[in-house]
């Protein structure tokens, strides 16, 4: 794992700390503080850091938003229709 893909995982993981377990939560702020001071995690490490994406960022596919742009145009349009 890239030194900026860490990064961009605990950036995304730190929107989710009200939702996290106490100990995930301890997890992922020694995480931020060894992100900060610039240190590349360990195999372990990468791993429970892959583990805690995994667990607390659900996947978006993209056929998921192309079904959900076409559910709010169909609103729109049933919306402007009705008045």
């Amino acid at each position: 794992m890239a030194r900026r893909e860490q990064h961009e995982m605990i950036r995304e993981l730190v929107d989710y700390l009200p939702k996290m377990a106490r100990d995930d939560r301890e997890t992922l702020e020694m995480f931020r503080k060894r992100d900060r001071d610039d240190e590349e995690l360990d195999v372990i490490s990468q791993q429970r850091l892959q583990s805690l994406h995994e667990t607390y960022i659900p996947k978006r596919e993209k056929k998921d938003l192309n079904a959900l742009l076409r559910k709010l145009a169909a609103e729109q349009k049933r919306k402007g229709s009705d008045e």
